[in-house]
């Protein structure tokens, strides 16, 4: 434990200004709880109860008396050194039932804010650690908070379930979440990429039956609305692909990854100029023949059929697969 963040801390709780008798507890204690650390307006609304006459700059006045103890990035304000954090802890928030309470506030209050990956995390963070594991497996469900906590960070994301402890019911709980928000949402693309990164993670977690699913589902209703050949269904069909190779299924993963490429090279015909994932669609494909025992002049057959629409002038040599 550093002895001087304690000295610092308890002789700045010592001298709190007498309009704002509590601010060094009411603020460093949830900084010290926090993951990522917390923002001035932020710190100001947590402490709304404890300090009620806080204000913006008593708060600045505190920071500067904390000097290199705290810093701000991009407007968050964080502790600079784990001693800092280990201290404030011990000073202000030692009690476990007293740090469950100012977690759980803490999670009341970043509820309904995931404009970021940064307070989208800090609510479920606070929930795993005061160990609220219905309202935490509740966030992790909901399909906006999914988007951009598994977006950035997707490790983290299948670690929250794997601390659950999670088995069962998961596959089918998602399935009915992501059935939910995509009723409502206009945006068939965001629709779609949202599909693409839940199959994603259901196959990570060993739900492949629920990603191949939900991938099946998501690539009936492309080719329905944007029709058979567009882009946005070869992609889905690479996931797809993707997901049969995964689990050991490469004559299902031929003809998907064929026909990903046969629609690229349609779409190159169509505007006139190659699409930027063709080369690696051929390549692909060219790996799945190779892998089920084709030839190399067998191999090159099969993409001279598939690029022969695109003319004699363009020319693709697939990577030899190994």
């Amino acid at each position: 434990m550093s002895q001087f963040h304690k000295k610092l801390f308890s002789q700045l709780a010592g001298n709190q200004p007498a309009h704002s008798p509590n601010i060094v507890p009411g603020a460093l204690g949830p900084l010290a709880l926090s993951r990522h650390g917390l923002s001035q307006d932020e710190l100001l609304a947590l402490m709304a109860q404890s300090v009620p006459a806080a204000t913006a700059e008593a708060l600045l006045g505190l920071k500067r008396e904390l000097g290199e103890a705290v810093v701000e990035t991009d407007g968050v304000w964080k502790f600079a050194h784990a001693d800092g954090v280990e201290a404030a802890k011990e000073l202000f928030a030692s009690d476990q039932d007293a740090q469950d309470d100012l977690r759980i506030a803490m999670a009341d209050y970043f509820e309904h804010r995931i404009d970021n990956y940064r307070v989208a995390d800090e609510y479920v963070y606070q929930l795993q650690h005061s160990e609220s594991c219905e309202r935490m497996r509740q966030a992790l469900l909901d399909i906006p908070r999914f988007k951009v906590l598994f977006s950035e960070n997707p490790d983290d994301f299948l670690g929250y379930w794997q601390w659950l402890g999670e088995a069962g019911t998961l596959g089918d709980d998602y399935l009915r979440s992501f059935d939910s928000w995509a009723s409502k949402q206009q945006n068939g693309n965001v629709v779609v990429h949202v599909a693409n990164q839940l199959s994603f993670f259901l196959s990570r977690a060993d739900y492949v039956g629920h990603a191949e699913s939900l991938l099946t589902r998501t690539l009936a209703v492309l080719e329905r609305v944007a029709g058979p050949d567009h882009p946005d269904v070869a992609s889905t069909l690479n996931n797809l692909a993707v997901l049969y190779l995964s689990s050991g299924r490469i004559e299902q993963a031929e003809p998907a990854a064929r026909r990903v490429a046969e629609i690229l090279v349609a779409t190159n015909v169509k505007v006139g100029k190659p699409h930027p994932y063709t080369t690696a669609a051929l390549n692909n494909y060219a790996a799945i023949l190779a892998g089920r025992g084709n030839s190399q002049s067998q191999i090159m057959e099969e993409i001279k059929a598939i690029v022969a629409p695109m003319g004699a002038t363009v020319q693709l040599e697939p990577a030899s697969p190994e």
